[in-house]
């Protein structure tokens, strides 16, 4: 006997292995049993690799049938296995040679293979080895330990070796359980055939039926299967987008659909809803039998480390493809096939290798990806995209998205254990529409909803005894610690609030219609923390007023702010109250010294390097904030000294409320207000002098800034206001809060009285305030003039001697504490 098979020759090794280890003198018939029963061991991955495809492949169709023999007996490879080593036991001849020779009984055994392979005019396999066993018929095993074996397992040989001739003829009914195998077909089959004692040909099915996939099973996922199992949809809506599908598949050229869509809109999905229809049995003339198979791109490059095994394994699965016309390919991002695969040095990618299939017609391939990988990979390949139909799958509407997740609901409510209400789907809905502009439907209302339903179920870590039973406490996730309970629309703006750091309140706001109101008390607020500036709180007011209450129809900021005044005159300290007020905290500031960005290059720093530069994609800091809080304040602090060029950047958001980086991707500033100062007033105008000056009006501010500034972003502005120096008043009132602090600390701390004089408040303005730098120095003077010698008082333990200290001036300039 010169060829066996594949499955055979496996077997006949780790027969000739096995009895070196149990240190017999001979390789006898129940070693090889052991290793017909061994083959399994070629199925996994590591000895896939040793053995290389095509011997699996050949491997593989006998190692099935030799899982269906034995279904149904509740036992498997290995326990036959270690139920025949415990019958041979183990010899005590050692081997000094790495040779081992057959039996004499075993060289029998193997003629009577191969006097029934040559009766089926095949070449020898393992079930030609198992029926050489019942050669004699069933009732009479020549193999005692193989008989022994059978009945330590409660295995009848005879029902076994019955149960062997009708596996191997294809009979519908096969031992225990009634099982299932297809019908051998006489006059088609090309498998090698065995003859049982009777002379009946069986086929043994030793080769690969015409509609096996193994390889799109192993590297793909059957998505009609899953779709009949239950696993995918419910699917509402799309219509428009299915319809085209199907009738490019039903076309007999050019029959390859692609969607292509931007991130989110429910492209994979459309691919799970025509699987669903199939199942269904929906336009049965074009999508009848047929199979959608995800292919995963990742897995079939995973260990192809060798130039020539990533090609080898494409062009086997895709002959899979072309043998079974039934198979429709999903990839989902399509794009990846262009360059997968490719090694250093050469070497031919999928797109390449797929192209002659797509061409002839013989396979049929659906894919999805996004407009600009489409752009960038498929377009600049006209060979590939010409075997492609496009399909544009477009944002669906808020109404449609609504009814998707409808269909949804049923899922998470399974899942998470909730209730799920309808205003918390409407709510999904509306808010990521509203403060995710970013992203897409439906996918970012069903994370919310998902997001929301798993804070529900899982409100907070528990506490839970320590399971070995000591006094220490551990912690662990509550899971569906929320059970039963509703998910409401407050669920879905506390999600929204976690994700995206939006206040609450303006998130409730939006929901009860009165997120606007708040806009009412700002003014107020503004008067009572800003001092000296009444027109310039009553113009940013009214201007803000008019952005809230809708009426404005520009498409930009909420509004643009141009403050321009000396230095120390409260313009960034309005921007920072306006903030804290409107956004529920200063973190919502986004600041920037713009004296940082005199250079023309440093406009990297805002919008990120370009393509080609050092720093490409490594994020840039504008319009990186701008997508992580969409509503916050943006201050350019002393806009004049930025470079004409990165004042230019300003342009695209100020008129169309976003701002485009580097790498393409948009950030949405329309629900962002951005505030500019500069201290360009010309002297003429202001009248310099700490207590007094003309009032410059904002029209002719807006002359002298064209000096400056392009008439185009001049023209953006919304508000141009001008702030006044502070007078001797209004520094008072400055200064007033500071006093009655550091008045309350000495009470707490120590019970004795703290007041200030006339002319300690005189003395302290003389020395904190100047025309350069109005009252920006105000604080550093307090501290210096006051917190210095209380310090002192406190710690040398003087503060006792008096219960009341007043703070106040000599000579009008040195500041002492006098107690009383």
């Amino acid at each position: 006997m010169n060829k066996i098979s594949a499955a055979l020759s496996y077997a006949w090794n780790l027969a000739a292995g096995e009895a070196a280890l149990s240190r017999s003198e001979f390789i006898e018939t129940h070693h090889l049993l052991i290793g017909v029963f061994g083959i399994e061991k070629s199925m996994s991955d590591e000895e896939k690799r040793k053995l290389g495809y095509n011997a699996y492949r050949a491997i593989k169709p006998e190692y099935d049938l030799l899982i269906k023999l034995i279904s149904g007996y509740g036992v498997n490879c290995r326990q036959i296995r270690r139920a025949i080593r415990v019958r041979i036991g183990r010899g005590e001849h050692e081997h000094k040679t790495g040779v081992i020779h057959r039996s004499e009984r075993c060289r029998n055994f193997f003629d009577r293979i191969a006097k029934i392979a040559a009766a089926a005019k095949a070449e020898p396999n393992c079930l030609h080895a198992l029926a050489a066993f019942f050669e004699k018929g069933p009732e009479e095993t020549p193999d005692k330990i193989l008989a022994e074996t059978f009945n330590d397992l409660k295995i009848d040989p005879a029902e076994f070796g019955q149960r062997l001739v009708k596996l191997c003829a294809g009979s519908t009914e096969f031992g225990p359980g009634g099982s299932s195998a297809r019908p051998a077909d006489k006059t088609d089959s090309t498998g090698p055939e065995i003859v049982n004692s009777g002379g009946d040909r069986i086929d043994a099915g030793g080769s690969k039926d015409s509609g096996e996939t193994l390889f799109l099973d192993k590297y793909g996922r059957d998505l009609t299967r899953d779709a009949r199992d239950g696993k995918l949809g419910p699917f509402i809506g799309r219509r428009d987008e299915l319809l085209q599908i199907i009738q490019i598949l039903a076309r007999r050229t050019k029959n390859n659909p692609v969607l292509v869509g931007e991130a989110g809109v429910g492209k994979t999905a459309i691919a799970e809803a025509l699987a669903l229809r199939i199942t269904e049995g929906k336009d049965p003339h074009v999508l009848g039998g047929k199979r959608i198979i995800e292919l995963n791109v990742g897995s079939l490059i995973a260990g192809t480390k060798y130039r020539g095994e990533f090609e080898e394994k494409l062009t086997l699965l895709l002959k899979e493809a072309e043998q079974n016309p039934e198979i429709i390919l999903f990839i989902d991002e399509i794009h990846t096939i262009v360059g997968a695969g490719r090694v250093e040095g050469g070497g031919t990618d999928a797109g390449n290798i797929m192209k002659p299939a797509l061409s002839r017609g013989a396979l049929r391939c659906m894919g999805s990806t996004t407009i600009d990988e489409y752009q960038r990979f498929i377009e600049s390949d006209p060979a590939l995209e010409r075997r492609f139909e496009k399909v544009i799958v477009n944002e669906p509407s808020r109404d449609e998205t609504l009814e998707m997740i409808k269909g949804l609901k049923s899922k998470f409510e399974a899942h998470h254990g909730v209730s799920i209400t309808g205003e918390a789907l409407c709510a999904a809905v509306d808010l990521s529409i509203r403060f995710a502009p970013e992203y897409n439907l439906p996918d970012k209302a069903i994370d919310l909803l998902d997001r929301a339903c798993a804070m529900a179920s899982i409100p907070e870590l528990s506490v839970m005894i320590n399971p070995k039973g000591s006094s220490g406490l551990s912690e662990g996730a509550n899971f569906h610690g929320g059970a039963g309970g509703d998910v409401t629309k407050s669920d879905i703006a506390a999600a929204l609030h976690k994700k995206t750091g939006v206040p609450l309140e303006i998130i409730n706001g939006h929901m009860s219609g009165d997120y606007k109101s708040r806009i009412i008390g700002l003014e107020q607020n503004l008067k009572e923390n800003i001092f000296g500036q009444p027109e310039a709180i009553r113009r940013f007011n009214e201007r803000l007023l008019t952005a809230y209450g809708g009426f404005s129809k520009k498409r930009g900021p909420l509004a643009t702010f141009l403050f321009l005044g000396p230095s120390g005159v409260g313009k960034t300290e309005l921007a920072r109250v306006a903030t804290k007020y409107l956004f529920g905290s200063e973190d919502a500031a986004i600041r920037f010294d713009m004296s940082e960005f005199m250079e023309e290059h440093s406009v990297s720093k805002l919008i990120g390097a370009p393509p080609g530069y050092v720093g490409f994609r490594e994020g840039a800091q504008l319009t990186d904030r701008l997508r992580a809080r969409p509503y916050c304040v943006v201050l350019l602090d002393e806009i004049d000294k930025a470079h004409p060029k990165i004042v230019d950047i300003f342009l695209q958001a100020f008129d169309e409320g976003r701002i485009t980086d580097s790498r393409g991707k948009t950030a949405d500033a329309r629900n962002a207000i951005f505030i500019m100062t500069s201290n360009l007033m010309p002297e003429k105008h202001m009248g310099f002098g700490l207590f007094g000056g003309a009032k410059k009006t904002a029209e002719s501010a807006a002359d002298d800034l064209k000096k400056y500034f392009r008439v185009e972003f001049l023209n953006r502005i919304d508000e141009i206001i001008v702030f006044k120096n502070l007078s001797e008043e209004d520094i008072k009132k400055i200064l007033k809060p500071m006093a009655d602090e550091i008045c309350g600390m000495v009470k707490s701390r120590s019970g004795a009285d703290l007041s200030f004089d006339e002319t300690a408040i005189k003395a302290i303005i003389n020395s904190g305030c100047s025309d350069k730098f109005g009252a920006r120095e105000l604080r550093r003077a307090f501290d210096r003039a006051v917190q210095v010698p209380l310090s002192k008082l406190f710690l040398s333990g003087e503060i006792e001697k008096h219960k009341s200290w007043t703070v106040k001036s000599t000579d009008g300039s040195e500041i002492v504490i006098a107690g009383a």
